[in-house]
């Protein structure tokens, strides 16, 4: 007998449109998940990127991301997993058109809409789990203190040996700091790493610096 499994959108609308299941759908749902441990790492792991993102894009640049993807619908207040990776796909596809087109002040201008720092979404919980390092790291990348939080980070990854997590934050520092070269080594280690969190953030970041420095290959 073939295992029961949900499928993407019903995690979607577990994750982001709880009001429209019955409470015998979300008991289901969430009995399925204390009864299958890998299921309810997949849900978290979503949940997680949903909240990053969902906090990443205010309304305005959530409405630019829709647009461009031709997907934009009135009164939607939030993107899910599925929708964010089509319209950075798409958001990709444009850009790739603007460096061919050689003009800066529209490549200057794609960066300016589309750039903003990622918000912090490891748990307190999860930054007291290691060292005080990785506290620190974390409370200076909250302060805005992105110098020494690359520091901080640093310290952190030759700690711990890898650290994607960390890469990615450090990545998005040097980025505030406009050093590119630098945002974009620590960025792609992160999308080597095995925190999904952080993977489809880093790429979007890893092509805003490309962008930024007009790397067109």
């Amino acid at each position: 007998m073939e295992e029961f499994k949900y499928n993407q959108d019903q995690i979607d609308t577990y994750l982001t449109k709880r009001g429209k299941l019955t409470e015998s759908e979300r008991q289901a749902f969430e009995a399925y998940m204390r009864s299958n441990k890998s299921f309810a790492e997949e849900v978290k792991l979503q949940e997680d990127i949903i909240l990053g993102v969902d906090y990443h894009f205010n309304k305005q640049l959530k409405d630019k991301l829709k647009a461009v993807s031709g997907r934009q619908k009135e009164n939607s207040k939030q993107i899910t997993l599925k929708s964010f990776i089509l319209v950075a796909a798409s958001l990709s596809a444009i850009l790739f058109v603007f460096f061919l087109s050689n003009n800066k002040t529209d490549t200057e201008s794609l960066y300016n809409t589309y750039y903003q720092p990622y918000p912090n979404i490891i748990s307190p919980t999860e930054r007291s789990a290691n060292n005080k390092e990785q506290i620190l790291a974390y409370k200076l990348y909250d302060q805005g203190n992105y110098e020494k939080a690359i520091i901080a980070f640093d310290e952190l990854i030759a700690e711990t040996n890898k650290n994607a997590t960390a890469k990615f934050y450090q990545g998005i520092s040097y980025i505030e700091l406009e050093n590119y070269d630098l945002a974009l080594k620590s960025l792609y280690e992160a999308t080597e790493g095995k925190d999904r969190r952080f993977i489809i953030p880093a790429k979007w970041y890893l092509v805003l610096c490309y962008l930024k420095t007009e790397e067109k290959e």
